[in-house]
């Protein structure tokens, strides 16, 4: 979720080119929540990433709508932040974020945390719908 397209559109081509992933974007907390319940057991939700600076309300109130929700709250959830400002990462852990990462500044940098992001949300841990396994197999 990131009310800012050329940043979402650029780490989504940064995963997408590193492992195989179907993304489904969210602009808004309207959109978000649309997405998110939309879910079907064809169709889960394994990773949120989440800007911290959503519009208009902020990342402390969509991790509160997420963690509230009992289908959702298993959803682990990257908190993307403008900065390493400690009431922030604070804030977002006492909501159960699962991580908080600094939004890098330049597309080099988004790179770099795409494939982070792809090395271990997407192949080591084991995340709470994929069936059987630590990484998403596109077979």
């Amino acid at each position: 979720m990131d009310d800012n397209a050329s940043d979402s559109r650029l780490l989504r081509d940064a995963l997408s080119g590193l492992t195989y992933v179907t993304f489904e974007h969210a602009f808004t907390f309207e959109g978000a929540v649309k997405v998110l319940r939309s879910q079907n057991s064809d169709r889960r939700i394994n990773l949120i990433i989440l800007d911290w600076y959503l519009h208009p309300i902020d990342g402390i109130e969509m991790l509160s709508v997420l963690k509230s929700d009992e289908a959702l709250r298993p959803i682990p959830v990257i908190v993307l932040a403008g900065s390493a400002n400690p009431s922030i990462v604070r804030v977002a852990y006492d909501a159960h974020a699962s991580c908080v990462l600094i939004k890098p500044l330049d597309s080099e940098g988004v790179l770099s945390l795409a494939a982070e992001i792809d090395r271990f949300w997407l192949w080591i841990v084991q995340l709470p719908f994929s069936p059987g396994s630590a990484h998403l197999n596109p077979e």
